[in-house]
């Protein structure tokens, strides 16, 4: 490890490494508070076992207020990495685990080999996730690019997936709120966000072809359109959530299914 964060009110600014496992967070004795992590560089990729660029070490009791803001990585072809940022091995869902974890302007640029991963989250409370870009030019089909599981409170905005993958956003079994917007993801061949089991959830400003999933979503914003009755198109209309104010009568309808009905449910 390049560098070992086990004390409180810890900020970094400006840091690089080649090593496998470059930063890690945690104390056996005390959870730690307050740390600020800003413009870190990294290079993953030298066939160790376990490579991580930012993790919480085997004898953590936790962290409570991190911020990660600024984190370039270059995975190379001979990596053999869980992800490069991976808070989940050690954390349960008792006394073990994070909270108030931001990640902000996360770059990772690879040429990892199949099914890898980006970032693997687990028993986090109170995630925010913003600014993310993945870029995979490997040509390998990479799994879930961003994987949170058994966690609570998760807001995630502004990711920009290119290259092929399965699962852009994969997230399982979260409690409370969970809110997804603005996810650009063109080449998932499952999913660009598939939700597990999470009942609160919404996605915002994604293509929702590609959300899917289980309770998937309990509700999203619908979409309004304006024009006359000639005007009228089904293409990317969803059942219930898609709006048009007709202006020829002079009235907001909705789309069915199978055509427009209004507010009392006549067809139109």
């Amino acid at each position: 490890t390049a560098l070992l964060i086990n004390g409180d009110n810890t900020e970094v600014n400006g840091f690089w490494s080649d090593s496998h496992s470059d930063i890690g967070i945690g104390s056996s004795i005390q959870i730690i508070k307050n740390t600020v992590l800003r413009n870190l560089y990294t290079v993953l990729g030298d066939k160790k076992s376990r490579e991580n660029t930012i993790f919480n070490i085997s004898s953590t009791l936790g962290f409570d207020n991190l911020l990660i803001d600024g984190l370039n990585t270059i995975v190379s072809p001979d990596s053999i990495s869980h992800a490069p940022i991976y808070f989940a091995r050690y954390f349960n869902s008792n006394t073990k685990k994070g909270r108030n974890l931001k990640l902000q302007n996360i770059t990772i640029r690879t040429d990892a080999p199949i099914n890898s991963n980006g970032v693997i989250i687990k028993h986090i409370e109170n995630l925010s996730i913003s600014g993310v870009k993945y870029i995979n030019s490997s040509g390998n089909p990479h799994y879930r690019l961003i994987q949170i599981e058994n966690s609570k409170n998760i807001f995630i905005h502004d990711v920009q997936i290119d290259g092929v993958n399965q699962i852009g956003i994969f997230i399982s079994n979260c409690l409370g709120a969970v809110t997804v917007s603005q996810v650009v993801n063109h080449f998932a061949s499952t999913a660009a966000i598939y939700n597990d089991n999470c009942t609160d959830f919404l996605a915002i400003g994604c293509d929702q072809t590609k959300v899917t999933g289980q309770q998937t979503p309990t509700y999203q914003y619908a979409k309004l359109m304006v024009g006359n009755t000639s005007n009228r198109t089904v293409t990317g209309c969803t059942t219930g959530w898609t709006q048009y104010f007709d202006t020829t009568i002079n009235k907001p309808i909705w789309w069915n299914g199978s055509g427009w009905s209004d507010s009392n449910g006549f067809n139109v």
